[in-house]
């Protein structure tokens, strides 16, 4: 018997929060940048569902345009940080919301045979991916701050 995707998906909410706010608490200024990212679009999506399902629109409807919406702007911000600040691990991110644009594309296309619940499993995979991803880069810079503070003391 497999986990439901919301369940899934209810897991995710606090683990996005907790490694978004630790990258913008303790991240380098590309980790802060995908920080503010990942949780200004978890705000933006919240909004959208709320404001959408007041004017009648079911989530099937809104639902895939918005995960579409979502991926294309945290692409971008993951590449701009990667590029920018030289981070390899938020470039291993942006190929993530590649993947994730990928699957999208397939299932909102004219053959669709994959299954909603298969669809959402996968994009909450692909979120998953994306958050361990922030949180090893934001590891990653804490653990170069300590190393880079005992040769500045000496």
């Amino acid at each position: 018997m497999g986990v439901p995707a919301n369940i899934i998906a209810l897991l995710l909410l606090p683990l996005t929060v907790i490694v978004g706010g630790a990258a913008i608490w303790q991240g380098r200024t590309a980790e802060r940048m995908a920080g503010l990212a990942l949780l200004g679009t978890l705000v933006l999506q919240i909004i959208v569902m709320l404001v959408s399902r007041r004017l009648g629109a079911t989530v099937q409807q809104v639902a895939p345009v918005l995960d579409v919406a979502i991926s294309l702007i945290l692409g971008l911000v993951f590449l701009w940080a990667a590029l920018k600040h030289n981070s390899r691990w938020l470039g291993f991110a942006f190929f993530v919301q590649g993947a994730e644009l990928t699957i999208s594309a397939y299932f909102l296309g004219p053959d669709a045979a994959l299954a909603p619940g298969v669809y959402y499993r996968l994009l909450n995979i692909m979120t998953l991916a994306t958050v361990i991803l922030l949180a090893i880069a934001t590891g990653q810079a804490i653990l170069n701050r300590r190393r880079e503070r005992p040769q500045e003391q000496a």
